[in-house]
């Protein structure tokens, strides 16, 4: 991984692994062919899902905590989140919970 993987919004990629359906085991295998195309045309959507939304959304919900000094004491992982990625270069919407921590911090300030 090296922030160079393409991202592809078009998920009509994964209409190539569509039939038609007659029972939920069916539908569960044709949403599993799908997602194996949708992965294989779009890496980077994948490592977002993957490494973006647990660091972003923990550093959101600690600042949402009413003790001052806790959110205080975690300030430098707080940080340490909202500067580490290239938020310019990510699709998915991690940024948002980002955007709120960051708000928050500046609020504490």
């Amino acid at each position: 991984m090296n922030g160079t993987e393409p991202f592809n919004v078009d998920w009509r990629v994964m209409n190539a692994a569509w039939p038609p359906q007659h029972s939920e085991a069916e539908a569960v295998e044709v949403a599993l062919a799908g997602l194996k195309l949708q992965h294989a045309a779009s890496p980077r959507m994948t490592i977002e899902k993957d490494y973006l939304p647990e660091p972003c959304f923990a550093a959101w919900v600690v600042t949402l905590c009413p003790d001052r000094e806790f959110v205080m004491s975690n300030r430098p992982a707080i940080e340490k989140v909202i500067t580490h990625y290239d938020f310019s270069r990510v699709y998915l919407s991690q940024f948002f919970p980002v955007e709120s921590a960051w708000w928050r911090m500046r609020l504490l300030k």
